[in-house]
């Protein structure tokens, strides 16, 4: 019955010229547009009388009406319109309104239709800080944001220097941050981040420079610890860091512990000694020092390399001789000498004594030859055997006594003299 009934209502309405459907609505543009592309939508109704009644169309998109972008013929509507951001995920719909003769109303709405727009934020992302200055082993927080995350939705991401940055990375809707720690590697390089979508777009904030200050992580390291040269040959002596930290270290050089200026070239992380070896230079002990600036993290930097022994050839002998007198105690000296003057000082006196014993009357030839007759003749009594040293000492002797007969004449010959 109430099949029969439906039926005699569709027949009716078909008689007095009214739809038999709700409006179809469809999408003639892609379903996918970019801001500022147009967007077409197209209602129909279904009419079979061949004099229908007039149809009254309308168009709503968001809840704002939009039909005065439309046009209308008969039973079919369109609406165009510029698609901007505030149009992504709306929804559209269209309404059509009839009456017939009968009085009786059509009055019915489309299915809603959602609109997508594809659109990128208009401004560039905003970086919290413009520069950083951290001590090595610190933590720092960078931040970014952005007016709006697009469609399709942005995607962030950061890099520092040449380097994308992975951990510790925060993405919030249109914010994101990221925690960075202060390494000597990180210093002088700028970190920015970047909001990009599959679509094409892409975009970066600008850049904060990070300072960071931090120590030398090792010792100077000298080229020689050991150099054997010429005189004349030039002496070439380097030292070298991994790194001359931040702030740079400053260079000396020292020899037997006197700082040396001269000849010195400092380039960053190695500084460099050169001169012409001479004979003063023999056993010279030379060496770098790197020294900070200013504390880092409550350390001030202040580092020796090892140690390089100089030795200047042909000097080697002498230095031999040196030390081997150098080697006599002073004890030993005082010894010596003391006992070659106490040898002196018994000469001096046997010379003395002697020189005593010498007869005033005698001449030293009449004494020397009287020395040597005793001597011939104490030494003929023991050695017999000597027959030509004992003749010659024998001579000797009698040309003594003859020389103190004859003296003894002439005096008595003399007294005789003068008693007559």
């Amino acid at each position: 019955m109430k099949m029969c009934v439906i039926l005699l209502v569709c027949v009716f309405q078909v008689m007095h010229g009214l739809p038999l459907f709700a409006p179809n609505i469809y999408q003639i543009t892609s379903r996918d547009v970019r801001e500022g592309q147009n967007v077409k939508l197209s209602c129909t109704v279904s009419v079979t009388s061949s004099d229908p009644d007039p149809v009254t169309w309308s168009w709503t998109c968001g809840g704002k009406d939009m039909t005065v972008n439309s046009t209308t013929s008969g039973g079919a509507s369109t609406l165009i319109f510029t698609t901007n951001r505030s149009h992504n995920e709306q929804f559209c719909y269209c309404n059509a309104k009839a009456r017939n003769s009968l009085n009786e109303t059509f009055d019915k709405d489309s299915i809603h239709k959602q609109i997508h727009v594809q659109y990128t934020p208009l401004t560039q992302p905003k970086l919290n800080v413009s520069g950083l200055t951290l001590y090595q082993g610190e933590e720092a927080t960078l931040g970014c944001s952005i007016d709006s995350l697009g469609n399709p939705a942005i995607t962030w991401s950061w890099t520092c220097g040449t380097q994308g940055v992975y951990k510790r990375l925060q993405r919030n809707g249109r914010t994101t941050n990221v925690v960075i720690t202060a390494e000597p590697t990180l210093n002088g390089k700028s970190c920015y981040c970047t909001a990009s979508s599959y679509n094409g777009f892409l975009t970066v904030s600008k850049s904060a420079l990070v300072t960071v200050y931090y120590n030398p992580p090792d010792h100077p390291e000298i080229n020689n610890v050991a150099i054997r040269t010429s005189v004349g040959s030039r002496i070439h002596l380097q030292c070298s860091l991994s790194s001359a930290g931040n702030p740079p270290i400053t260079w000396f050089w020292y020899c037997n512990d006197v700082i040396v200026t001269k000849e010195v070239s400092n380039r960053g992380k190695t500084t460099v000694l050169s001169f012409v070896a001479d004979s003063a230079d023999h056993r010279k002990e030379c060496y770098c020092q790197a020294r900070g600036s200013q504390s880092v993290s409550g350390i001030l930097y202040d580092k020796n390399s090892s140690i390089s022994f100089i030795s200047i050839s042909g000097i080697l002998h002498a230095e031999q001789t040196d030390k081997e007198c150098n080697g006599i105690s002073p004890g030993a000296i005082w010894a010596t000498l003391s006992i070659l003057l106490f040898a002196l000082a018994l000469c001096l006196v046997v010379i003395f004594v002697q020189h005593r014993r010498i007869p005033k009357e005698s001449s030293l030839k009449t004494w020397f030859l009287l020395k040597i007759g005793k001597k011939s003749k104490s030494c003929s009594s023991s050695q017999p055997s000597e027959s030509k040293f004992a003749s010659d000492d024998h001579k000797y002797e009698e040309l003594g006594e003859s020389i103190q007969i004859s003296k003894i004449k002439e005096r008595y010959g003399k007294k005789q003299v003068d008693e007559k």
